[in-house]
């Protein structure tokens, strides 16, 4: 049995030195060409607090509940108020609810396993002028659509190997830079840099157990800027490659597993227009089929185990956490690693 066989497939990304040349455009200049201004930070939470800082007129900020609960929490922490609107089966946020945003709040419109922010939000948008609008794209590094907001907020350790980052992308007037500190506390980067050393995860467990104590006690600040290595490292991965694979193995998964997908995925078929994050199903038991596959060392996570209080038992967030998973379906991973994936779906884990 090769390595392959054996090693794990999905979770965390290690650091990989593996330099691809410049053939293509890189993952920074794929952002730099969508936006006027481009500003870096440690992680996506920090970006988002500086563009609150900037620019949000009161402390209320809204968005689904069916979001990342690290969000609410880092908000929280600054003085922030969270609240919630509804999402539909289609992922699309109740346009009615948006309606009834409170006056001059922030809002943050996600997009979901790849997908761009949900076009029906335009007239909206438009109209609610009084609201800071945000796409949320930690799950959709590269939407393929127009913007539907000055600002897009970006999680690059969720797509390709880097450490830290989070990316603030502007659209019309620039915002003023965050007056960032030198950040000499690197240890942020063990688990990443243990996971990039131990390719067949014979110390699986060691550098996982770090990965999950750093994410506990992660650090959010504007003034955190993301490290050198990471932003050198963005500056050279190929962006072409990297959408190439992601592609790829989203089709072999579709056309293997395509009647399984969440239903607001069904339409788009196997080959979409925009970068896919992962391949999203529907099964009975969400955290029972995740523990199974992950027995087989393929990580396929819940989307999100932790739901605020106003998600309702029966509510759509609540169906989507107990019965969604996310297949992998990265650029680290080819044919082989995408058909163990499909093998042990079939087999009912």
């Amino acid at each position: 049995m090769s390595d392959r066989k054996r090693s794990p497939v999905g979770g965390f990304f290690g650091v990989d030195l593996t330099l691809v040349p410049d053939a293509n455009r890189s993952v920074l200049d794929r952002w730099r060409e969508t936006a006027d201004q481009l500003l870096l930070f440690h992680n996506q939470r920090s970006a988002l607090l500086h563009l609150l800082a900037e620019k949000a007129r009161t402390k209320k900020v809204a968005m689904p509940a069916f979001m990342c609960p690290a969000v609410p929490q880092a908000l929280a922490s600054a003085g922030y108020e969270p609240v919630y609107f509804p999402i539909d089966a289609a992922l699309r946020p109740d346009p009615s609810a948006l309606w009834r945003l409170p006056p001059a709040c922030a809002a943050i419109l996600p997009g979901y396993f790849g997908r761009p922010a949900d076009r029906s939000s335009v007239a909206v948008v438009r109209e609610r002028s009084d609201i800071l609008w945000m796409e949320d794209y930690a799950q959709s590094p590269f939407p393929s659509a127009i913007a539907l907001t000055p600002y897009q907020l970006y999680s690059p350790r969720k797509i390709c190997a880097v450490p830290d980052g989070g990316v603030l992308a502007v659209s019309g007037q620039p915002l003023a830079p965050a007056a960032q500190r030198p950040f000499l506390d690197s240890d942020f980067m063990r688990p990443a840099l243990d996971r990039g050393e131990d390719p067949f995860a014979v110390n699986n467990a060691v550098w996982y157990a770090r990965f999950q104590e750093k994410e506990a006690a992660g650090l959010v600040g504007p003034d955190l800027p993301i490290s050198r290595l990471s932003e050198a490292l963005l500056g050279r991965f190929d962006g072409e490659r990297l959408m190439q694979g992601r592609r790829r193995n989203y089709r072999q998964l579709y056309d293997a597993l395509g009647d399984r997908i969440v239903d607001a995925f069904e339409s788009d078929g196997g080959s979409p227009s925009w970068l896919p994050f992962a391949f999203p199903i529907v099964v009975p038991d969400a955290a029972e089929a995740s523990r199974a596959l992950a027995r087989r060392s393929i990580f396929a996570p819940r989307y999100w185990p932790a739901l605020p209080e106003t998600a309702r038992p029966g509510a759509v967030e609540c169906v989507l956490r107990d019965q969604l998973i996310c297949l992998p379906c990265d650029q680290r991973y080819g044919e082989l690693e995408m058909e163990r994936i499909i093998e042990a779906v079939r087999a009912g884990w």
